[in-house]
């Protein structure tokens, strides 16, 4: 054997363990990458759960404050309209301490100026319904009610259906009523 034959023969050697540690090393690498891609996509797609969940969630809970806030502005339009349009000769003070809670300063030193003042007519109300729009800090409401006004000097009755537009705004975590609306 000569010379040549054997660094030929080494170089050949050589080149199969490079070429044989380097495909142990390739594939060991791939499987690692392997391993990474798929930890990589688990961890996607637990976010993405993650998205979704919070996503159902604050879509829940707005609609639990929406709900929230649109049981609050009936509570509030029940008591305006007990307080404003269901006038009777013994009930003003009740009158005048509800409206304290659901009018704005302005409206009520308005609607409730006068103590002395002498009742003409008792109002009363019946089949009440109420349409409310909510817009963050105010909403307003359409009510539709029949409205009996009866005339305390003749006892003469008169009904008719109302629309009144209310209009509110949040103060802290109520609804006070700023503004109304006869439309008919």
């Amino acid at each position: 054997m000569n010379t040549k034959d054997f660094i030929i023969k080494t170089v050949l050697l050589i080149i199969a363990i490079i070429v044989i540690v380097g495909g142990w090393f390739s594939l060991t690498t791939i499987e690692q990458q392997e391993v990474e891609i798929e930890k990589l996509k688990e961890t996607t797609q637990r976010q993405k759960n993650q998205i979704s969940f919070l996503k159902n969630n604050n879509q829940m809970k707005t609609q639990f404050y929406k709900e929230t806030d649109n049981q609050k502005i009936e509570e509030t339009i029940n008591l305006f309209v007990r307080s404003v349009f269901n006038v009777q000769e013994d009930n003003y003070k009740e009158r005048r301490s509800n409206a304290e809670r659901v009018l704005s300063q302005e409206l009520f030193k308005q609607i409730f100026s006068d103590e002395s003042e002498k009742l003409l007519y008792e109002h009363d109300v019946e089949d009440l319904r109420v349409y409310t729009r909510l817009d963050r800090e105010n909403a307003s409401a359409y009510l539709i009610f029949n409205h009996t006004a009866k005339n305390l000097a003749n006892n003469k009755s008169n009904k008719i259906r109302l629309t009144v537009e209310v209009l509110l705004r949040k103060e802290e975590e109520n609804w006070i009523v700023v503004n109304f609306l006869q439309l008919d």
